[in-house]
């Protein structure tokens, strides 16, 4: 007989376990593409320095007529114009900006660069951190963000459609309504995140860590989830038709209503999972794991 002490104790090196094996799974993952990754961003990198972007010289600010009321987002109030006047011939003056960004209990930060995504990106490549920003509705289509500490960052409404956001710092953080679309949020953290109804279709999600995130009625369908930790997760009324969600960590997930249709669930881990009104046709369960001590 396993009395209860015993009982805990097992369920707590299994928790280990899993903990462990799923940071072997991201660390192996890396070494693959460490070398890539590196190259590529190296050329990204040579690819967007261009001669005469900043010009040296006297410069002088002005400060656009901007209020809340406006309809002009948070993260792009105070922000400022710089003209080069060293240049001969102002018609092809070099444009600069600046912008302040609130943050939540945080003194604004002040950011230089073409746009607002231009400016975060300089931020990230700076290590600054952006934690609780507020960054509602802004357009970072495209942007850059790999690493980025937006720990509980205001990004309702945010266009983020084709970012990349591996490994950024994401727990906690507002992402409802956002567009995701094709985004790339490899081995992202994304604990506690508010992502209700956002856009993840074709999203790349692969080991990020949605621990306890709440994902009612988001897109989901064709995203790339592969252990990915959905632990705790609420996933009511999702949309994961053909997602691949292949070894993903679902224990005690709640995917009541979900759709999903054509998902691969092979390995998965299913434990404690709520599966009411669920969609499952056509979905692979092959090796899926139903039992508490799944190894």
């Amino acid at each position: 007989m396993v009395n209860a002490d015993s009982a805990e104790i097992l369920a707590r090196l299994a928790q280990a376990r899993d903990e462990c094996q799923h940071l072997l799974a991201r660390y192996q993952a890396q070494a693959r593409t460490l070398a890539a990754a590196s190259s590529a961003a190296e050329a990204e990198a040579a690819g967007r320095r261009r001669p005469g972007r900043w010009r040296t010289g006297p410069a002088f600010w002005i400060r656009p007529r901007a209020s809340a009321g406006e309809g002009i987002p948070p993260a792009s109030l105070g922000a400022r114009r710089r003209r080069d006047r060293s240049c001969a011939r102002p018609h092809l003056m070099e444009v600069g900006m600046e912008f302040s960004i609130h943050r939540q209990d945080r003194p604004p930060l002040t950011l230089e660069g073409e746009t607002l995504a231009d400016a975060l990106e300089r931020a990230v490549a700076e290590e600054r951190f952006l934690e609780r920003a507020h960054l509602e509705g802004a357009d970072l289509r495209g942007t850059h963000l790999t690493g980025a500490n937006l720990h509980g960052a205001n990004l309702t409404g945010a266009d983020l459609r084709e970012a990349d956001l591996r490994d950024a710092e994401l727990s906690y953080a507002d992402l409802s309504g956002a567009a995701l679309e094709g985004a790339d949020l490899e081995w992202a953290w994304l604990r506690e995140a508010d992502l209700r109804k956002a856009n993840l279709r074709g999203a790349d999600l692969e080991g990020a860590r949605l621990r306890g995130a709440d994902l009612r009625g988001a897109d989901l369908s064709c995203a790339r989830m592969t252990s990915a930790d959905l632990r705790e997760a609420n996933l009511q009324g999702a949309v994961l038709d053909g997602t691949d969600l292949r070894y993903a960590y679902l224990q005690f997930a709640d995917l009541s209503g979900a759709d999903l249709s054509g998902a691969a669930l092979e390995g998965a881990r299913l434990y404690g999972a709520r599966l009411e009104d669920a969609n499952l046709e056509d979905a692979g369960l092959g090796g899926a794991c139903f039992e508490p001590d799944a190894p």
